[in-house]
């Protein structure tokens, strides 16, 4: 939700004066959800399948469940130039009728003449599908929220620009709405180099035309190579990994959830004072992770890279290659389980080794020591990729040279087929 990101001095270890950013939003693609919806923009199935980590069904009454959320308390301003106190009483957040209920009032609460409510998942992911069903708010100055924001904002460092950690951290709208702008619905990601204050940020928006009157399913999901962006599974805009570093792509750590209805603001416009209050009702949120449980655990399988060639064992005397035309002995391979969700893969009575990413993969290992451990990652398109011990992803090196385990991220070549 952040574009113009703004933040609290007394959240660093050192002072710091703060400035606000101003910039208008510009959208670079913009689609339509109808009932003939064009069959490119439906959500295909993914190959990977995922299973449900976490969620609140807003099944109780009262506060929001503290062992899942906590409370933002700020004072207008505080961000984006926005009207609004974020407080912790029921007036503000409150479940009732299984729905959590975030209310922005004009009720000169604790002497702010509006008050709203902002609450922060306490756990965090990396990857997954994370998805809301809700309703929004319709009048002018509503701006509600459902987005993603890192657990450790200084991962990547000191913007000089903003004078934080933002962008350079990363966030992600996953639904955003501004009530001049009636049911446009926008999905963002920011980051150092894409935002809005450069004039490049990456966004997109699509028309719902009863958002404000019927509850919505709003997701995306998100892996090491995209992220989609949903609207009752219509996929409406995706981002994908150019993969040119954290500057583009900061997605690669946990993120929490955030869900706010802020009023007024450098985007949210002045907001008009005859309306409130003004609900923005949330049925559930949930997450989902992918399920590394579908790894073949017991089949003897072949692995094909992008240039069609079959990885070899190299008979457990060369280092490893995708070079081979054809599958035999040495290029057949039998997945093992290793423990904790990991898997070694065996060929030849020898297992197959990262060699901690330190120099060329040998297929020479008797025993499953911590370098003979993977990860086995499902893409979207149906490819799998093996994460080593040490973080990195296992490459074939397009056939052109020994194989490695040393990329930071899964391209063509780090991903593989399976029979």
């Amino acid at each position: 939700m952040r574009i113009f990101q703004i933040k609290w001095t007394q959240s660093i270890t050192w002072a710091m004066s703060l400035f606000t950013l101003l910039g208008m939003v510009s959208c670079e693609k913009e689609t339509t959800i109808t009932e003939n919806q064009v069959e490119e923009f439906k959500a295909t199935a993914r190959a990977a399948t995922y299973s449900l980590v976490w969620s609140d069904e807003f099944n109780y009454s009262g506060q929001p469940n503290s062992q899942k959320w906590s409370h933002v308390i700020w004072n207008p301003g505080q961000v984006n130039n926005e009207k609004q106190a974020y407080t912790n009483r029921l007036e503000n957040t409150r479940v009732e009728n299984g729905n959590l209920i975030i209310e922005a009032r004009r009720d000169w609460g604790n002497g702010h003449e509006y008050t709203s409510g902002r609450l922060n998942s306490k756990a965090g992911w990396t990857y997954g599908r994370m998805e809301a069903r809700i309703k929004i708010p319709s009048g002018w100055g509503t701006w509600p929220a459902f987005w993603l924001y890192p657990n450790d904002e200084t991962k990547y460092g000191w913007n000089n620009t903003t004078n934080y950690w933002w962008p350079n951290c990363g966030e992600i709208d996953i639904l955003e709405h501004v009530g001049k702008d009636q049911n446009n619905i926008h999905g963002s990601v920011h980051s150092r180099d894409y935002y809005f204050r450069i004039g490049n940020q990456r966004t997109g928006k699509t028309y719902v035309g009863d958002a404000t009157s019927n509850y919505h399913v709003y997701a995306v999901e998100w892996s090491p190579d995209r992220i989609d962006f949903f609207v009752d599974n219509n996929k409406y805009y995706t981002v994908h990994n150019d993969y040119t570093g954290w500057g583009s792509w900061p997605f690669n750590h946990d993120f929490h959830i955030i869900l706010n209805l802020a009023v007024g603001g450098d985007w949210g416009g002045d907001p008009d004072p005859n309306i409130w209050p003004r609900r923005m009702e949330v049925d559930y949120v949930r997450v989902y992770k992918m399920d590394n449980t579908s790894s073949p655990i017991g089949r003897t399988i072949t692995l094909k890279g992008s240039n069609n060639q079959f990885v070899s064992g190299q008979n457990g005397t060369n280092p490893v290659m995708c070079n081979r035309p054809n599958a035999q002995a040495w290029e057949q391979f039998t997945v093992v389980d290793a423990g904790n969700g990991k898997v070694a893969l065996r060929s030849m009575n020898k297992y197959l080794s990262s060699e901690n990413g330190l120099k060329s993969m040998t297929c020479s290992r008797d025993n499953i020591g911590d370098w003979e451990k993977f990860t086995w990652e499902v893409m979207p398109d149906g490819k799998v990729a093996l994460k080593g011990n040490n973080g990195k992803y296992v490459s074939s090196e397009n056939g052109l040279k020994e194989m490695t385990c040393q990329r930071d991220y899964p391209q063509a070549w780090e991903t593989f087929t399976y029979n």
